[in-house]
């Protein structure tokens, strides 16, 4: 599976800012007023939530994140496993209450 795949499930939605988009990395923000519909294109695509937003993340969810700036307990995140690859899709949700960071990583294992 290829990260722009998952990212086309959402082409729909409204982007505020891209930052990276690589192969193997992306990180855009969105409006936080969308983000329902973020966590449910990702979701159809990466089969559910690992982490919702308000739970306290497991040691594997962590060490999982790491790269990525860890997780908090605010934070959303999907996690996809292949044979070859970990996918991790993290939702930053800002202070402003008004954006939200989507940081998406694949881990070649």
């Amino acid at each position: 599976m290829r990260l722009k795949e998952i990212l086309e499930q959402c082409a729909t939605l409204s982007v505020y800012e891209e930052r990276s988009a690589t192969d193997e990395y992306y990180e855009i923000v969105f409006y936080r007023k969308d983000i329902e519909q973020w966590e449910r294109n990702i979701a159809a695509v990466m089969g559910g939530v690992a982490k919702p937003a308000g739970t306290k993340p497991t040691r594997e969810q962590l060490q999982a994140t790491q790269e990525l700036g860890g997780l908090w307990i605010d934070q959303t995140l999907f996690m996809k496993e292949t044979e070859n690859e970990q996918i991790v899709a993290m939702f930053w949700p800002w202070q402003d209450r008004a954006h939200v960071t989507l940081k998406l990583k694949m881990f070649k294992k």
